[in-house]
C-alpha cells in the first residue's frame, strides 16, 4: 500500500539530500530517484501545473537516469543525472529552464541541451542559474545573477548561456536571489551579481562590493582567514546571505 506522504512509492525513499526553492521542496533518495513537494504553480514539482500542488506530500519526478545532485530555486527547479545532463523545470518566464522562449510554466523536465556536457554541479537562483563543468568551467544563465542582465528579455531568453571565460579551475559555485559566487583553486572567491546591500563582501584590497556587479570580481580570501589550508566543501547562497562549509588541516586529522 503506498505511504501518504509517497503516493508513487510502496514506502518512504532513503533521502540522502534537499533542495529548497521559495515555496517547493525537492529531494534526492539513495536510489537517485528525484521528488518534490509544495506549490506547483509553475511546475516547479515536474508534473503539469494542472497537478498537485501544496501538501506534505513527495511526488515522483521522471527522469530518464538516476540523479546525483538536485538545485531548487525561486520557482524553478533542476537536476544533474549520472551522466552530467542537466534536466531543468518550471518557470522560464526569464530564461531559466532554457526552452528558448518566455514560459511561465514547464511542467515537465527539459533536457538543457546548450549547457556542455559533463556538468558536475548546478545552483539556482530566483531567476537565475549556474552551473560547473568537470573541468572547472563556470556557465550561468536567466536573469539577476549573470553578465547579460542589461538585456531585453525577449533578447536575453534567445542568448541562453553564457560562459564565463575569465574563471577556471571552479569547483563550486552557489546563486543567491540576485547573485553569484564562484570558488576557485583551493578558497579564492568570484562574484557577480546585483548585489543591492552587499557589504558584507569585500575585494582582497578591502574594498566594499556595493554596487552591480556585471564581471566576476574577487572577494577576500575567506576561506584563509578561518585556518590555514582550508577548503570548501560547501557554499549556500540566500536572499542576503551565505553559508559555507570548510575543511581544515586540524579537522582532516582528527
Amino acid at each position: 500500500m503506498a505511504s501518504p506522504l509517497v503516493p508513487d512509492a510502496s514506502e518512504p525513499p532513503a533521502l540522502v539530500d534537499l533542495a529548497c526553492g521559495l515555496d517547493h521542496t525537492l529531494a534526492l533518495d539513495v536510489d537517485g530517484r528525484v521528488w518534490a513537494a509544495g506549490r506547483n504553480t509553475d511546475g516547479q514539482l515536474g508534473v503539469p501545473t494542472s497537478g498537485p500542488s501544496s501538501g506534505p506530500v513527495l511526488h515522483h519526478v521522471p527522469l530518464p537516469l538516476p540523479a546525483r545532485s538536485i538545485a531548487a530555486g525561486g520557482d524553478v527547479s533542476g537536476a544533474v543525472l549520472a551522466n552530467g545532463d542537466v534536466y531543468l523545470w518550471g518557470n522560464d518566464e526569464y530564461g531559466q529552464v532554457l526552452t528558448g522562449e518566455r514560459l511561465f510554466a514547464v511542467g515537465e523536465p527539459r533536457h538543457a541541451t546548450k549547457l556542455p556536457a559533463h556538468v558536475a554541479s548546478l545552483a539556482l537562483g530566483v531567476h537565475h542559474g549556474v552551473a560547473v563543468t568537470d573541468d572547472g568551467m563556470a556557465f550561468t544563465w536567466g536573469w539577476g545573477g549573470t553578465p547579460i542582465d542589461s538585456l531585453a528579455d525577449a533578447e536575453r531568453v534567445s542568448v541562453g548561456v553564457t560562459h564565463l571565460e575569465s574563471l577556471s579551475d571552479v569547483h563550486t559555485a552557489a546563486a543567491g536571489d540576485h547573485v553569484s559566487v564562484f570558488v576557485t583553486g583551493s578558497s579564492h572567491m568570484h562574484a557577480y551579481g546585483l548585489w543591492g546591500s552587499a557589504a558584507h563582501w569585500e575585494t582582497p584590497t578591502g574594498e566594499l562590493v556595493l554596487a552591480d556587479q556585471r564581471t566576476p570580481i574577487a572577494l577576500a580570501d575567506v576561506a584563509a582567514r578561518i585556518d590555514d589550508g582550508a577548503v570548501w566543501q560547501n557554499l549556500i547562497l540566500g536572499d542576503g546571505h551565505g553559508f559555507a562549509t570548510f575543511a581544515t588541516p586540524s579537522a582532516a586529522r582528527s
